[in-house]
């Protein structure tokens, strides 16, 4: 019987040679921020202060370690962790940790993130710095946040998170003197010179914190620490062909709790007499409330882009009976409320208002801006379509809504109430688009286009000609989706043709065209012109944009002027049609001494108090083309203009876990990866995450490229891999998150300690034996038999090494796991000690 035995060991101990399971890997060696999971020690943890220590086995909500800190003294104590990337201005910044309290409760239950660098302070008072002395003093810098929480509670595990907009400035004590600063006075300052650590502090950082007295180290445990970049999502709205109106149909299924109305609203049904105009079931009537004079519009709370081109129609009716005898009905002034006035027509005005005015030194509105029809309508014409396209120049502020109002008013009076009854129907806003009319296939057709007021005479819809005339062209590629382009002919100097462009700050764009010269002079240097020039920066105006923007290959570009070609010039535009392709990063600065508070937009309500509105942007460009400083006489052809806002990061998709989640064994991820700026995939990482409760606890990690062992603090649980592109630039993208789909099928694994003690698991209920075998080189020295272990499905269980085994002189110990002796069945690999 021994020697059978003996051969089945002999098999099962090759079987586990050939299943060896590789070392961990370890991906953040080069993170660009920091990742700690502290699952396989103190990783690059370090500290002059509290005692650390690697508490394994105590990680955060089971998982496989923590990093343990007990702190003494009553000074502030902070654990750090090296990082040297910079995080760009303006950059979103998460920041989280789990913390569990150990020995006490404490007072404050504060948990704050710190980023130190080097920053440099002029010596701006001559007097403290001798003849000999350098012009600078470089400090220690730093940022600061706080994490809300529940309250940090003993021997419980509190998640910590916060996220933040850095402002790229870097808080110090600089040298007395610098702008009038005191000993103990703080400044601000962006000239940094590098960064170096993260630095965590708890509870205030020192014992005076501890809710007990008496007590002389604070102690607690800390896991999964996290400083990382969130990045904006550009993913592109496609709003070409919305209404931006709700309830505009206003026929008998319109809720009018969707519109604000005056006077004494009414949804009438349609008949064979009185037909809707739009040929629905019904329309809209206002009348007057007990015949008294009232404001006879509509009001409605709507998203407006910046720089877009819509087109408004909508239909009117004036129905106030006549005055016997008379081709006339009165109204009532609403200026002193006694002037009877003769109506004899009436007119619309479509306004917007966002509360008090806001300056806006980007664009050119009017007061109000809107469009204004006068004496469109009389008794006798009947329904009237008003039909024209509105171009939104209001460029202020980013994420604001603006009240639009549709009002009615008799003759040329708009300011005016009146007693007369009025009737619409089918109010429609359509939003043209990020660039209106890129493709030239819409042409006005005699609708007026106006912006802020003003009526805008546009031959080439949506285009402006400056110092340049611009027709449509049935000249277009051969494989052109449409039949029209725009030609422009330069009249003056400079001249071109332009439209105005809406870009969110902190984003990356890609713009496309095609073109086609029909002068002589070809081939000629060719750019994209992108003019933010203003006369004057307001209050609202805070950031560092440049005036001009000369974009001449894929990613190409100066600022400043351009005259003729220039260095490294892609574009030249010839006599036959090419595509053109140009990526347009709108990451811009803050002005010298302002702060992102300063770019809120604020109106003064009626009450006095002021309302926060939205963000201001950077100015917003008008595009144009230039062909060699396009002198009088160049023509030239413009097609499907297109913008598209696309992501600056990495963007992964199509995540796939491969593999079986099985203890011990090895599972990898796969992906799709797409880079606008052809960055390459450089450092993407996998972390491997718990989730109980929604929360998630750190389960180890990985490089992409690698693969990953599934670890024993992982049995029972369930798991998620977040895939986290890296390019190699550092810049990190949005993670994706996947899970395993392989059936791990049945399973059972064995853990064995140094004096040969077993933890042992199984995917099920079951029963099975462990087997000790003890060897001198081949020679088997001792056997012995633990049979009927109870195992319940994913739960630990120990077993003890026999007392009658005898190990000693022995090489080398194997531990297997059978479902029983005659049968010889191995369960799982055998562990070899």
């Amino acid at each position: 019987m021994k020697k059978i035995l003996s051969c089945m060991l002999a098999v099962a101990m090759m079987l586990s040679l050939l299943c060896a399971v590789p070392a961990q890997a370890v991906p953040f060696e080069e993170y660009p921020y920091v990742f700690e999971d502290y699952e396989e020690g103190i990783g690059k943890t370090y500290t002059s202060g509290p005692a650390v220590t690697w508490a394994e086995g105590e990680g955060a909500n089971g998982s496989n370690g923590s990093l343990y800190v007990k702190l003494t003294g009553t000074q502030n104590h902070d654990i750090a962790i090296g990082c040297t990337k910079a995080p760009q201005k303006n950059a979103k910044l998460k920041f989280s940790a789990w913390v569990k309290m150990d020995n006490t409760e404490v007072k404050n239950h504060t948990v704050s993130f710190i980023v130190y660098g080097q920053v440099r302070f002029p010596l701006t008072d001559a007097s403290l710095a001798g003849e000999n002395a350098p012009d600078h003093v470089v400090k220690s810098g730093w940022f600061q946040v706080f994490a809300t929480t529940t309250g940090l509670k003993k021997g419980e595990w509190v998640y910590a998170t916060t996220t933040n907009t850095w402002n790229g400035k870097l808080t110090a004590f600089p040298t007395a003197g610098y702008g009038g600063a005191t000993g103990g006075e703080v400044k601000e300052s962006d000239d940094i010179l590098s960064f170096d650590r993260l630095a965590l502090r708890v509870a205030g950082g020192g014992t005076d914190y501890a809710a007990e007295e008496g007590v002389k180290s604070v102690n607690y445990y800390i896991d999964d620490i996290t400083y990382e970049l969130v990045p904006n999502d550009m993913a592109a709205e496609d709003t070409i062909g919305t209404n931006i109106v709700q309830g505009g149909e206003m026929d008998t299924a319109s809720d009018l709790s969707k519109l604000g109305v005056g006077g004494a609203p009414e949804i009438v049904t349609a008949t064979e007499d009185d037909p809707a105009p739009d040929g629905s079931a019904g329309y809209l009537k206002m009348k007057p409330k007990d015949g008294v004079q009232y404001w006879p519009q509509i009001s409605q709370t709507m998203h407006w882009q910046p720089n877009h081109l819509y087109h408004v129609s909508y239909y009117m009716r004036l129905d106030t009976p006549r005055d016997e005898g008379k081709e006339t009905a009165t109204v009532i002034s609403s200026n002193d409320g006694k002037t009877s006035l003769e109506m004899t027509t009436a007119g619309s005005w479509l306004l917007q208002l966002c509360g008090a005015r806001i300056q806006d030194p980007n664009g050119m509105n009017t007061e109000y801006p809107g469009k204004i029809s006068y004496e469109v309508m009389n008794f006798d014409n009947g329904w009237q379509k008003v039909e024209y396209y509105f171009t939104h120049e209001y460029k202020t502020t980013a994420n604001q809504q603006f009240t639009t109002w549709l009002r009615l008013f008799p003759n040329r009076n708009k300011d005016v109430q009146t007693n007369a009854s009025f009737s619409m129907d089918a109010l429609r806003i359509i939003d043209m688009g990020a660039v209106s009319n890129g493709d030239f296939e819409k042409e006005p057709n005699g609708i007026v286009t106006f912006k802020n007021q003003q009526d805008v005479q546009q031959t080439v819809l949506g285009w402006s000609g400056l110092n340049a005339t611009v027709s449509y062209s049935d000249d277009v590629a051969e494989d052109s989706v449409g039949t029209k382009s725009m030609k422009v002919s330069v009249t003056g100097g400079g001249g071109s043709a332009a439209q105005g462009l809406q870009m969110k700050q902190d984003g990356l764009y890609k713009l496309t065209f095609r073109a086609k010269g029909l002068s002589n002079t070809t081939p000629a240097p060719f750019a994209l012109v992108l003019d933010r020039n203003v006369t004057n920066r307001y209050t609202y105006d805070v950031w560092d944009t440049p005036a001009y923007e000369y974009y001449y290959g894929t990613h190409k570009m100066v600022e400043g002027s351009w005259n003729g070609a220039i260095e490294g010039q892609e574009w030249y535009l010839t006599n036959e049609w090419q595509t053109y392709t140009c990526y347009i990063d709108t990451n811009f600065g803050l002005l010298e001494g302002k702060t992102l508070e300063d770019a809120k937009a604020y109106h003064t309500k009626s009450d006095g108090t002021q309302a926060y509105d939205g963000t201001t942007m950077p100015r917003l460009p008008v595009m144009y083309w230039s062909v060699n400083g396009n002198p009088v006489g160049t023509e030239y052809l413009i097609d499907d203009v297109a913008l598209e806002a696309v992501n600056a990061f990495p963007v992964i998709s199509n995540v796939k876990v491969n593999g079986k989640l099985i203890p011990g064994k090895e599972v990898s991820v796969s992906y799709d990866y797409v880079s606008a700026t052809g960055a390459k995939d450089a450092y993407t990482t996998v972390r491997v995450f718990a989730v109980e409760n929604g929360q998630r606890t750190a389960l180890g990690s990985f490089k992409a490229d690698e693969s990953f062992t599934v670890p024993e603090t992982a049995i029972g649980k369930t798991l998620v891999f977040d895939v986290l592109p890296i390019d190699e630039n550092f810049t990190c993208g949005l993670s994706v998150t996947a899970s395993a789909t392989e059936d791990a099928g049945a399973w059972a694994k064995l853990y064995v300690e140094d004096d040969y003690s077993v933890r042992a698991y199984s995917s099920s209920d079951a029963t099975a034996t462990v087997i000790f075998a003890a060897y001198n080189g081949k020679e088997l020295v001792d056997m012995k038999a633990v049979p009927g272990v109870s195992f319940t499905a994913n739960t630990k269980t120990d077993v003890p090494v026999p007392a009658d085994f005898v190990a000693d002189g022995a090489t080398s110990v194997k531990v297997m796991l059978w479902n029983n002796v005659t049968a010889a069945t191995p369960l799982c690999e055998a562990v070899t000690k």
